[in-house]
């Protein structure tokens, strides 16, 4: 009896992977083939979540999810720029890379990366002190009538840009005037947001390397304040 195999998508996925090279050592075709395998799986992973099979939550819109061109190139970018000695995933303090670093240069401040720094205490400290405002209006009101001028400026808690006006209630400098008009407020709304605390300049543990933060960065750091909350 003659059989035939069908080639379904999964496999089609690995044709197109094209991870190849030519090399006399037998052990590197069932090396790629492995890492094709991989690419597949981990974009099938990323389809049940964006569609929400895993949590509905997650779900994104179907003009947002990535093909899968665009999400092995994602990827590839991500590998060729991965450095153990930035410390951002569980077990890059083990390699080599790592270890022989000194120990001034093997503390990274990641609240000024992700925010994962922030834990459930950091964030019930904050939200003790009355700095956080959760969709509470009436608190975030009491906030804007006690932003004052100072007769010193000094760096603003957000951006680090020298401003005159202080949150007295939060004892924070705020960017919130600029040459005698409304600066539109975004220094005083991510001082007293939920997704922005870790974010901040004043926040960070270094605060002379802090970099303001990307869009990516942001939500990856909502999400993560989002997780602290459940």
């Amino acid at each position: 009896m003659k059989r035939t195999m069908t080639v379904g998508p999964p496999y089609s996925k690995v044709l197109r992977r094209d991870v190849d090279f030519t090399s006399w050592k037998f052990w590197h075709s069932p090396m790629n083939h492995c890492k094709s395998l991989i690419a597949v799986s981990v974009y099938d992973m990323y389809l049940e979540i964006a569609e929400g099979g895993l949590n509905p939550d997650w779900k994104l819109d179907a003009d947002k999810i990535v093909s899968f061109r665009d999400f092995r190139l994602r990827m590839s970018e991500q590998m060729c720029k991965y450095r153990p000695q930035d410390r951002l995933y569980p077990g890059d303090e083990k390699f080599r890379k790592s270890t022989k670093q000194s120990k001034k240069k093997r503390k990274v401040d990641r609240s000024s990366v992700l925010g994962y720094e922030v834990d459930r205490e950091d964030l019930r400290v904050a939200i003790s002190s009355g700095r956080l405002c959760r969709n509470d209006f009436d608190m975030l009101k009491n906030h804007l009538k006690s932003a004052t001028r100072k007769e010193n400026k000094s760096r603003c808690s957000v951006c680090g840009k020298n401003s005159y006006y202080c949150c007295k209630q939060c004892g924070k400098q705020i960017c919130f005037m600029e040459n005698k008009k409304f600066a539109g407020g975004e220094c005083f709304m991510d001082l007293h947001d939920f997704n922005c605390f870790g974010l901040c300049r004043s926040d960070s543990r270094v605060q002379k390397d802090w970099k303001e933060p990307t869009p990516y960065q942001r939500q990856k750091h909502a999400d993560h304040i989002n997780s602290l909350l459940l």
